[in-house]
């Protein structure tokens, strides 16, 4: 149960694992994102382009 608008209602829930499976999903996923390899065009291009992929 939980308050949705003011009123107890049925919230569905789903199960993602313990914190370990998450985490190491979430690892595996980091992983994933990190290019092979990358071109330098401009001195801090690079860092901005991951920055905004970061938050």
């Amino acid at each position: 149960m939980g308050w949705v608008d003011g009123k107890s209602k049925m919230v569905p829930e789903r199960y993602v694992g313990t914190a370990a499976d998450v985490e190491a999903l979430l690892d595996g996923r980091e992983e994933a994102m990190v290019p092979e390899r990358t071109r330098h065009l401009d001195f801090g291009a690079v860092a901005a382009f991951w920055g905004c992929w970061m938050i």
